[in-house]
């Protein structure tokens, strides 16, 4: 580990810690601010080397750490570096690919296309006269990083105590940082990385991911298709013209919503360099890849239900359901809260249409939150800035988008697209051996339930809720517990009477058998409807 480094980070807690940035405030913009400006920390990260500038670019993220005027500044950071001379990349490919350049590719240009902290990329010919895109981890990168991620966890350990510095959970911080950096280093992850994205994407006519070559691949040369193709920012008023934009910025926004909410798997770095448009304008192309970002199926479906609330502007509906993702702190104040975020959603539903981005909604949610000691998992802050990244993408291919009716408009089918997810083979094949599990220890729990209430010791406890409200809702359990049991009878019954041999068939099968299986059957979809539509709404 660099003492040097690690006396670099030491200044910047000393520089920093002392001011209001690091005690939690997140609205010190709105009441005055003398600590050290903005641009001043992008400048101290920039100084300090690539693995800093990274650290920032998470930062950037963290609207429940930092507030909007440093977010703003952080998300500015470049890789601001250099290219390395081809020699340097000639033997990284050659010592990887454990073959000569000139026996792997047929062209290799040795102008980089690209160059980053990380890596740099360059244009080539495969043999076989593919045109692909080359990148190449620079030399020694990884010692670099391993160096400054050492000091960058010995100083969390240091800091996390500090009274000043504990509210923004360092350690955490520089374990999520760790695992994004060493991922962004494994080459071949990327490769995989494209690999899912290409399939989940490939019912989008207008949007394209490079297709990875692994025989060419390895964790520090990845071989990919060459899309070529310009930023969506660089396309001007009069190219606007040119290119279907509405279309183009309506399919990313459904895509970027079909990765959060039916597939769980989602590109985390959705900023304008990463998204191209083709040379012939009528395609959209995503590319880097190092980062993505996985979201349980349970959060899916409570992040999906959270954003619609958000922009139906239903605060009530909002504030359950944060309190029923994050983690309450003991300083929770629920009142409080409830008023914070009714006033946030409030002031959003009467705002100017064209000043509603549900992105800035989501992070503005995701800060009073955390002002109120609740906790929220850091991919509500990722769906945030997507929604604010797309809204920025959005506007320079069609300025008159609109991202919330965007939302609103593939709602229902983001909804349809959740469910058929959620049953899938797999998902049902779980079901169905939880299902078996219940019925085998379903009889002994009945019984210990009515040996309890004839002996008079079945008790239930209540806390603190309406008499009416919680009869409403015993009577409702009551109701499709019973449902539940009558449906497992029938198709058990069904099962049954198919050994039985009668007269009367259906289809070639005993007519009650098959009568009584469809109503059983029926009765089981109704039923788990019923339940997804409570829990969705």
């Amino acid at each position: 580990m660099s003492a040097a480094k690690l006396a670099s980070i030491a200044r910047l807690l000393i520089k920093y810690g002392t001011s209001d940035l690091m005690r939690g405030d997140l609205d010190i913009e709105q009441r005055g601010y003398d600590g050290p400006p903005p641009e001043e920390l992008v400048s101290d990260l920039e100084e300090m080397g690539p693995t800093f500038v990274k650290f920032g670019q998470l930062l950037s993220t963290r609207a429940d750490l930092l507030p909007t005027p440093y977010l703003e500044a952080l998300r500015k950071l470049q890789d601001d570096i250099d290219p390395i001379r081809f020699e340097e990349i000639r033997s990284v490919v050659e010592s990887e690919l454990e073959v000569s350049l000139s026996t792997a590719f047929l062209e290799f240009d040795e102008r980089p296309l690209a160059t980053g902290s990380l890596a740099q990329v360059h244009r080539a010919v495969l043999r076989d006269g593919t045109l692909v895109a080359v990148k190449v981890q620079r030399p020694d990168v990884r010692e670099k990083v391993a160096e400054d991620l050492d000091a960058l966890e010995t100083a969390a350990k240091l800091a996390d105590p500090l009274p000043k510095v504990s509210a923004m959970h360092p350690k955490e911080l520089v374990e999520e940082f760790h695992r994004s950096l060493v991922a962004e280093l494994d080459f071949t992850r990327e490769a995989h990385n494209l690999e899912q994205m290409r399939s989940m994407l490939e019912d989008f006519d207008r949007i394209l991911v490079p297709q990875p070559f692994m025989d060419y691949t390895t964790d520090r040369v990845l071989t990919m298709t060459y899309i070529p193709g310009r930023s969506v920012v660089s396309v001007g008023p009069l190219a606007q013209l040119e290119i279907p934009g509405r279309e183009l910025a309506d399919q990313l926004v459904h895509a970027y919503l079909h990765q959060v909410f039916v597939e769980g798997f989602v590109h985390a770095d959705p900023h304008p360099g990463n998204v191209l448009v083709t040379e012939d304008n009528e395609k959209l192309a995503l590319i880097d890849l190092g980062m993505t970002v996985h979201v349980e199926p349970a959060l899916r479906r409570q992040l999906l239900s959270l954003m619609l609330a958000a922009v139906a502007g239903k605060p009530d509906r909002v504030a359950d359901l944060l309190e029923e993702i994050g983690r309450a702190e003991d300083h929770f104040d629920d009142d409080n809260f409830d008023q914070a975020i009714s006033k946030l959603i409030n002031e959003y539903a009467h705002a100017p249409h064209s000043e509603k981005r549900a992105g800035a909604l989501l992070l503005d949610v995701v800060r009073e939150s955390a002002n109120n000691d609740l906790h929220l998992p850091s991919q509500l802050t990722l769906l945030g800035r997507t929604l604010l990244s797309l809204d920025w993408v959005g506007e320079s291919l069609d300025p008159d988008l609109d991202v919330d009716r965007v939302v609103e408009r593939h709602a229902m089918s983001l909804m349809q697209e959740h469910t058929a997810s959620a049953m899938s083979p797999s998902n049902l094949f779980q079901a169905m051996l939880d299902a078996g599990q219940l019925a085998q220890e379903l009889p002994n729990r009945l019984d210990r339930i009515t040996s309890s209430l004839a002996e008079g010791k079945f008790r239930v406890e209540v806390d603190a809720v309406e008499k009416e409200e919680w009869q409403q809702t015993l009577r409702g359990a009551a109701n499709r517990l019973t449902l539940g049991l009558v449906v497992a009878a029938l198709i058990v019954g069904s099962a049954l009477l198919v050994r039985v041999e009668t007269g009367f068939t259906i289809l070639g099968y005993p007519g009650l058998a098959a009568i009584f299986f469809l109503i059983g059957a029926l009765s089981g979809v109704w039923l788990m409807w019923s339940i997804s539509r409570d829990r969705i709404d």
